[in-house]
Parts: C-alpha cells; sequence; structure tokens
C-alpha cells in the first residue's frame, strides 16, 4: 500500500528544491547580465536612431518611456544599460521605475532604493540623455500599479499602506500614473473601481497608461478624456527591448511625445501636468485634437498650394497637389468631405520622409476665375479618441482660366 503522505512530501520536497534551482539559475542570469551587459559603450561602438519628429508652435518635442524596470527590481539588465539602450534608441527623456519596497522580490539585494537611479545619472549626463528619478509603487490588486515620476527620495514613498505611499509621493511633488489599468483583468479591460475613484478625486492620480508595452486601451482613452487626465504610454520592459520588441519587422516600443518649453525637469513635469503628450504606438498616434493637428501640420508641406487649370486644355485638365511629409510618421487620409466642383484623391497614405500626390480635377461644369477651396481628410491613425479621428484641411487657391 502507498503511503500517500510520505509520497507527498517527497514530491513537495522535489518541487521546492527544483524551485530553488530555478531561483539560483535567475540570479546567475542576473549576475551575468550584470557583469556583460553594464556598459554597451565598453564592448562596442553604437549608434543613435534619429526620429523626425518636428517641434510644435511655442514647444520642443521630447521623446520619452517613462516606464522600465532593471535588476533592481524584476528587470534583467543593469541601470547603465538602459540608459545606453534608450540612448540608441533616439529617446531623450527615460524613467526607470523599479518596484518600490522589501515585499517586492528584487534580482538584486540591496536596501538603498536610490541605487539605479545613482548608478544610471552618469552615464545619462555624458550622453545628454534626460533621466527622471521615480519608481512603481506596487501592492496587491484591486489597486494597481502606480508610477511615481520626479521623486526625490524613494525610502519615503516605501510606505505599507497604498493610499499612505501615494500620498508620500504627492509630498514630493510626484507626477503619478495609474499603470497598465487593464493588467489582471478579464480581457484585459479596465475596471474604475470605488479605491480609483478615490485616488482620482484625490488628486494622486495625474496620469493613465492608455498604452503599456503591446497593450491598447480604449476604455482608459475615454476616462482620460472625461476626466482630464494626461495620457501616458510606457513599455514596461523587463529584458532587453530587444527581446521584448521585434525591431527587424519594424515593431516599436510605445513612445511618448512630451511637449515642452525647454528640456529642465521643472518643464517636462509641467507639460506633463498640463497634458502636452501624445502617444505613438504600433503606427497611431493618440492625443487631443490641439496637440495632434499641430503636430500633423507641422510635419506636412503643400508644395503648391496655388496653381492653374485650363478647362478647355487636355493637358492642363488634371493637376496634382504634391504633399511633402517631413516627419517619420505615415499618416493614413481619407477624404472627409466632398466637393460637388472639385474630384480629388479619396485615399491617401502620406507616406514618411517622403512627397505624395493628391489628383485633382474639376467635376464637368463651367468654371471660371479664381476660386479658394480647404480640401478636408481625416487622419486614420490619429485618435483623439477610441474611434475617433482628426480631420485636417489642406487649403488650396485655383484660377480656372
Amino acid at each position: 500500500m502507498y503511503n500517500f503522505n510520505e509520497m507527498s512530501k517527497s514530491i513537495f520536497s522535489k518541487i521546492a528544491n527544483l524551485s530553488l534551482i530555478i531561483n539560483c539559475f535567475n540570479k546567475l542570469i542576473a549576475v551575468v547580465l550584470m557583469l556583460f551587459m553594464v556598459s554597451i559603450t565598453d564592448a562596442q561602438n553604437f549608434n543613435r536612431k534619429i526620429w523626425n519628429i518636428p517641434n510644435i508652435p511655442g514647444f520642443i518635442t521630447l521623446k520619452a518611456d517613462l516606464h522600465m524596470h532593471t535588476v533592481f527590481s524584476d528587470g534583467t539588465v543593469w541601470p547603465s544599460f538602459r540608459v545606453e539602450e534608450a540612448w540608441s534608441e533616439g529617446f531623450d527623456v527615460i524613467a526607470i521605475t523599479d518596484h518600490l519596497g522589501h515585499h517586492y522580490k528584487n534580482n538584486v539585494d540591496d536596501d538603498n532604493f536610490n541605487r539605479n537611479y545613482e548608478i544610471a545619472k552618469p552615464i545619462a549626463d555624458k550622453l545628454g540623455l534626460i533621466l527622471i528619478k521615480g519608481t512603481e509603487i506596487t501592492k496587491r490588486m484591486p489597486y494597481g500599479h502606480f508610477n511615481a515620476l520626479f521623486l526625490t527620495d524613494l525610502h519615503k514613498v516605501d510606505k505599507e499602506d497604498y493610499f499612505d505611499a501615494l500620498k508620500a509621493a504627492a509630498e514630493q511633488d510626484a507626477f503619478i500614473t495609474w499603470n497598465h489599468p487593464g493588467w489582471k483583468q478579464e480581457n484585459d479591460i479596465p475596471i474604475w473601481d470605488s479605491i480609483h475613484e478615490n485616488i482620482y478625486k484625490s488628486g494622486l492620480m495625474n496620469g493613465i497608461e492608455i498604452v503599456n508595452k503591446n497593450y491598447y486601451y480604449p476604455l482608459a482613452f475615454s476616462w482620460a478624456n472625461a476626466k482630464n487626465i494626461t495620457l501616458m504610454s510606457g513599455s514596461d520592459i523587463h529584458d532587453p527591448a530587444t527581446a521584448e520588441f521585434d525591431y527587424l519587422s519594424g515593431e516599436h516600443r510605445p513612445m511618448t511625445l512630451i511637449f515642452s518649453k525647454d528640456t529642465s525637469l521643472v518643464e517636462i513635469k509641467n507639460a506633463l501636468l498640463q497634458k502636452r503628450t501624445i502617444l505613438y504606438y504600433n503606427d497611431i498616434l493618440f492625443g487631443n485634437n490641439e496637440l495632434l493637428t499641430s503636430l500633423f501640420n507641422a510635419s506636412i508641406n503643400i508644395q503648391n498650394a496655388e496653381f492653374t487649370i485650363d478647362a478647355d486644355s487636355k493637358d492642363n485638365y488634371y493637376n496634382y497637389i504634391r504633399i511633402e511629409n517631413k516627419s517619420c510618421f505615415d499618416f493614413d487620409l481619407e477624404l472627409a468631405e466632398k466637393d460637388n466642383i472639385l474630384i480629388v484623391t479619396d485615399k491617401i497614405l502620406l507616406k514618411a520622409n517622403t512627397i505624395s500626390i493628391i489628383n485633382l480635377k474639376p467635376a464637368p461644369r463651367d468654371i471660371k476665375g479664381e476660386k479658394e477651396y480647404v480640401l478636408k481628410y481625416k487622419v486614420k491613425n490619429l485618435l483623439k479618441a477610441p474611434d475617433d479621428n482628426i480631420i485636417v484641411d489642406f487649403p488650396i487657391k485655383i484660377t480656372f482660366i
């Protein structure tokens, strides 16, 4: 007869030993990564990607990733590696937001919660990368995880009670973001709990991630618009970025565009508080109508906004509007309003860093003289709300002879 108690003890003992081996192996991997990935620059020359993203009137455009991890929580890379990696990918601003607290299992044992920042800051300064001091306040559900940015001392935020931790961050004038609101929810659909309502009404929720890693939360986008919360995104990377995103196929990690008066931390935080952000993910730009329109207008140039059409000449009857897209973004256009006088291309993709053509001809009718028109197009990959695109104008002047 089998002794099931003894069998259970033996099985669980083997499982525990296996778990210990796996845990030791993970720690070994972390040590190897620390030794061999401390610095990209020590091992090879590396280059910085250039993104053609224009400034908009009154503001400079900064490319940011404000949610990432290192071995000082559950990540697998050293803080200096995160800096060099982000610099090489063309980012201007980053925040290393390791999970906070002794209760959270870290890959490196260190009682100094500010240590990751202290390691990353010197190399960030050398590369001209702006580093924001932050952390991810991590408790059990249903609270969720919150990033606190622009902190001065992480130790003062290490509170057992979640609300106390958020208030301690606010006392340091932190910018607080609700991260991945659909995480651990059914079908990744966010739930706005009474807890979150209390956090929001207490002024402890400045931003919300509507994009996290490869997840997009349309419902969170609607909440942000309705409650006037800053739109945020984050890669939430734990491993090297190349292990989490397929760059060879054209994939990219989420990017938060911050429209700031200058590159100081004060103005960057002001920009976030004043909701001057656009998110770039999966070739889609998310933001408010004003910022999206300003970015689009700064990106394109109509090379021939004025021209002449001779209705009696077959050669001149057709004309082309040449539109230069100076940015690194593609813009997917669809005609929003049809005109009873002009027949124009109804769908066009303004490819990045190219010149595209809109075909134009007058409808069959007798037209003479100088006429001004505004062509209106919907930009299908510029979203001001879920399933709601911005409309852009192309003003033109035609002289019919």
